[in-house]
């Protein structure tokens, strides 16, 4: 069932804390399987990670710290200019 665009989720487990070096690998299986998108969902991944991601495949990523801290930022501001 397709819901808000999004037709298929597609998922690999890959630590940020124990398996940091295996995010491009995991990322590279994601896109041969049809992702056109990548979300790294745990506070634990960094923008290094991200980074290498990048280097491996060349589709978006959301990194979850960054949605965590903008997130905040926003409360934060709230009814102030930034």
């Amino acid at each position: 069932m397709e819901k808000n665009g999004v037709k298929n989720v597609l998922v690999e487990a890959v630590s940020p804390y124990t398996e940091a070096d295996k995010v491009p690998e995991a990322a590279k299986r994601l896109k041969d399987k049809g992702a056109d998108m990548i979300v790294l969902d745990c506070i634990g991944y960094s923008e290094a990670m991200k980074q290498a991601l990048h280097e491996a495949v060349d589709i978006p990523a959301i990194l979850g710290r960054t949605v965590a801290a903008r997130f905040i930022a926003e409360l934060y501001n709230e009814g102030k200019e930034l």
